[in-house]
């Protein structure tokens, strides 16, 4: 194992490194590669799982080209793999140690790319050495338990298998950085909703244009009669339909995911406006995604107009929201007046 005191400075030195990168993709990073430069291991991966942040985010160090390809392109380790590391690997401590004959029990769709280190012939393997198939597995915990993501790591550099002295030097760095990742998650929150807010869906548009070729969808909600409310039954009563909008939504994305789009994710943008992100599906048209949502709108639940539009190839962000906000304010235009029923129409 490399020195303790040397990785522990390696450690303390590039908290501040981690803590200031932004976006949260650039501080994953940052976690991964000072794995790598406090002489651990050769390879790291940090991923938040998309049910927290709307799609999987990554941050990798000492990968080749090729093998970060497969990873942003693969769906590997989703939460509920969390369960098959914990039944097939190996508890030291907080970390798991996943074995080379159990990896793909794991990691049941994990190809080539990722295995069979080209530096190592893995019939020099030896009981207590690194075989290159190993993985090591350190979850991400929330204060309350939840699992944010995780750390994989391979190929240590002293090629040891680890043990409970490695454990006990990574466990300090692994809580610290699901602390950073909590804080960073519950910052980009909206205290009433818990839905992501309206800084996260700015962030969050610039960023998922800038990925070229991957699609982009959103949709622009906006409550109807929310002053009536607030003016009629009282703030609280205001608050409380807010809510029951922002639970609607959440409980929209889950319900037309995998038919119209995937990976929603539910932000709180103003005080009765809302935005959706999702990747959409190149079947179906922003019209039908919005007929959809109205059309499953709950009965129980404050009306509300709907805009949806897809990022075209010359996008900006502005332009992307202005257009989804556009066909929003047309929609409400075309509804009728609360006295006439509760008919909602979608703009074309």
């Amino acid at each position: 194992m490399a020195n303790a005191e040397a990785v522990l400075r390696v450690f303390l030195t590039s908290y501040r490194d981690i803590v200031e990168a932004d976006p949260l993709e650039k501080k994953l990073a940052a976690i991964a590669a000072v794995l790598v430069r406090a002489g651990l291991f050769q390879r790291a991966a940090v991923q938040v799982y998309a049910s927290l942040y709307g799609e999987k985010l990554f941050g990798l160090a000492g990968l080749t080209p090729q093998e970060e390809e497969w990873i942003r392109t693969h769906d590997i380790l989703p939460e509920e793999e969390y369960a098959r590391v914990q039944q097939h690997g190996v508890r030291i401590e907080e970390v798991y140690f996943v074995p080379h004959e159990h990896l793909r029990s794991v990691l049941p769709n994990v190809d080539d790319v990722l295995l069979m280190d080209a530096s190592r012939d893995p019939d020099d393997w030896q009981e207590g050495q690194w075989h290159p198939d190993d993985m090591l597995y350190m979850p991400l915990l929330a204060s309350n338990g939840l699992a944010l993501g995780n750390i994989t790591a391979d190929a240590p550099f002293d090629n040891r298998v680890p043990d409970e002295e490695t454990a006990a030097l990574l466990a300090p760095f692994v809580a610290m950085a699901a602390c950073t990742i909590e804080q960073e998650l519950n910052r980009r929150r909206d205290y009433l909703t818990q839905c992501f807010n309206g800084q996260f869906f700015r962030d969050e548009v610039s960023r998922r244009l800038s990925m070229r070729g991957r699609p982009l969808g959103l949709a622009f909600v906006d409550m109807n009669g929310l002053k009536a409310v607030n003016d009629d039954l009282g703030h609280e009563a205001g608050d409380r339909a807010i809510q029951a909008t922002a639970d609607a939504l959440r409980a929209l994305g889950a319900k037309l995911a995998g038919h119209l789009f995937y990976d929603p994710v539910v932000c709180r943008l103003y005080g009765d406006e809302f935005g959706l992100l999702f990747r959409p599906d190149a079947a179906v048209a922003p019209d039908e995604v919005a007929a959809a949502m109205l059309a499953h709108w709950p009965e129980d639940v404050p009306p509300a107009a709907v805009g949806v539009a897809g990022a075209e190839p010359e996008d900006d962000p502005r332009t992307l929201v202005r257009r989804a906000e556009e066909r929003m304010y047309a929609a409400k235009r075309a509804m009728r007046p609360p006295g006439a029923g509760r008919e909602r129409r979608a703009s074309e």
